[in-house]
């Protein structure tokens, strides 16, 4: 049998009187100090949800700090050799100097890229 609390779990107050040995034990006084303890809940969980994605955040900007550095590791290594060794983009770089025309639509989302074609054909008038 679990025994009863001494007061509210909030509040320490006393306890409401029950009539009925039924049902699960009373923990708050009132609704007020159950409603208040579900805020004091809900803040806790959310102000540790925010510091999780912060630390994620801190990560992810270490990450791209990395990509910058290694953009500017290949821009020297280029102008050492006069070629580029790598093919695709750097993280967060569109293209480097030296890799010639960038193909068309780069850089651009697919909604974009749509949205663009099909200006291109209203403008051509090609259906």
């Amino acid at each position: 049998m679990q025994t009863m609390a001494a007061g509210c779990v909030r509040c320490g107050g006393e306890l409401p009187v029950r009539t009925d040995p039924r049902g699960r034990p009373a923990r708050y006084c009132s609704d007020a100090c159950r409603a208040a303890a579900s805020r004091e809940r809900t803040e806790t969980a959310h102000r540790a949800a925010l510091a999780d994605a912060e630390a994620r955040a801190y990560a992810r900007g270490r990450a791209a700090g990395y990509a910058e550095g290694r953009a500017e590791a290949l821009r020297a290594q280029e102008g050492r050799t006069g070629a580029r060794t790598a093919t695709a983009p750097v993280a967060g770089e569109q293209y480097l100097p030296g890799m010639g025309a960038a193909p068309a639509g780069a850089g651009m989302s697919r909604q974009q890229r749509r949205a663009a074609e099909r200006a291109a054909r209203k403008s051509g008038g090609v259906r």
